[in-house]
């Protein structure tokens, strides 16, 4: 999936209530219909419309989870051996009971081996609004400022509880790992960053964390950006 064709900046008309899914393997459109059933997983096994994520990973059950509409509402199942993480760090294990699908995004996390994360973007269409505007104008960001923020900011875009920008001295470790041909001490990170914070803001000296919050809360970083630090997991 090209982490710019998001769902966290909206979805392509459609009716009320249509689910939209995304991972990073494809994605799918499922009309609302009374028993309605979509799954996802890392192999086929599931008869209805299926989303695949995780690949090889081992951990990630074959019948991770399913999406079933009924009673107005897209309700999700946790059916495989891990954890689903929804934001703000709330779990849905295989002995929880599904839960509805709120209206709009909602990005959901299937855990995989060791610190790993997969992710699924799910868009359900507002029965008020029946589809949300993609935003026109993005500020510029060259490649080593969007990783930079995002290495900065991926407890903002993992959508984790009270998040905070990750300390500067791990995030240069990563940065070194991820691009080494950078030279990020010169003129180091803290000046990237009010560098950019001036650019894109209006005031003076946007606080990091501010900064962060408004880039994603404006969909200029996405959760799908967090593909930028694969390497970091694959090493």
């Amino acid at each position: 999936m090209n982490r710019r064709e998001s769902l966290a900046r909206g979805a392509p008309p459609a009716a009320p209530d249509t689910l939209h899914a995304r991972s990073a393997a494809g994605g799918i459109t499922a009309a609302p219909e009374p028993g309605r059933l979509v799954c996802f997983g890392r192999a086929p096994g599931c008869p209805a419309t299926e989303l695949y994520v995780g690949g090889d990973d081992l951990r990630v059950s074959r019948r991770q989870g399913e999406l079933t509409y009924h009673h107005g509402h897209w309700w999700l199942h946790n059916t495989g051996r891990r954890p689903l993480r929804l934001p703000h760090d709330e779990l849905l294990t295989p002995r929880t009971a599904p839960l509805p699908v709120p209206s709009g995004y909602t990005p959901l996390f299937v855990q995989g081996l060791g610190h790993r994360e997969y992710l699924i973007e799910l868009y359900v269409t507002d029965p008020a609004r029946h589809s949300r505007d993609f935003p026109q104008d993005r500020p510029p960001l060259d490649d080593d400022e969007r990783l930079l923020l995002v290495v900065l900011g991926q407890r903002y875009l993992r959508h984790e509880s009270d998040p905070r920008p990750f300390p500067s001295r791990k995030a240069l470790q990563q940065l070194r790992f991820l691009r080494p041909e950078t030279d990020w001490e010169a003129p180091g990170i803290e000046h990237r960053v009010a560098e950019i914070g001036a650019r894109l803001s209006a005031d003076e000296a946007v606080p990091l964390h501010s900064l962060l919050r408004d880039l994603v809360d404006a969909t200029h970083l996405v959760p799908p950006d967090l593909a930028l630090l694969d390497r970091e997991l694959d090493g």
